[in-house]
């Protein structure tokens, strides 16, 4: 079991899983194009199939992809739902604050506790001191967090 999945290997994704994979974690990918994780999985990260695969892979999942659609539609099949039971999910993709209110109530519906959130960095920034993350949520969400 690793420590942490990341889901969405865009620039930002890709950025976080490297810091994370080089901080010394065990780091679980995914990405709807398996190709982008190709860099990752030489550097270390292990890369799932599905995306319900990577969320089972970790008791903590970041999501980081373009916008709320596209988190929704990797969420959506009963698969994933049966995988976030237990664990928390931490959505980093840009939206408004009523998606995040709806995904937080539909994730917990699910069993999984939620945490959403902001990064105040550019992608060269992740792993560095310049790098600010604003995470919000509930206070039993923010037990599985990251060491670092």
């Amino acid at each position: 079991m690793s420590e942490v999945t990341v889901i969405g290997l865009g620039e930002m994704g890709s950025a976080l899983a490297g810091a994370l994979v080089r901080s010394g974690l065990r780091v679980t990918v995914w990405n709807r194009t398996p190709d982008k994780a190709a860099a990752l999985v030489q550097n270390g990260a292990e890369q799932a199939v599905t995306a319900a695969a990577a969320i089972a892979a970790s008791p903590l999942t970041i999501v980081c992809v373009s916008h709320y659609a596209a988190t929704r539609e990797i969420l959506s099949s009963d698969a994933v739902r049966r995988a976030l039971d237990g664990r928390t999910l931490v959505q980093l993709s840009t939206g408004t604050p009523k998606e995040a209110r709806d995904l937080s109530a539909w994730v917990r519906q699910q069993g999984a506790a939620y945490l959403d959130g902001a990064i105040l960095a550019w992608p060269s920034q992740i792993g560095g001191p310049k790098r600010q993350f604003c995470i919000r949520g509930r206070r039993r969400a923010f037990a599985n967090r990251l060491r670092n």
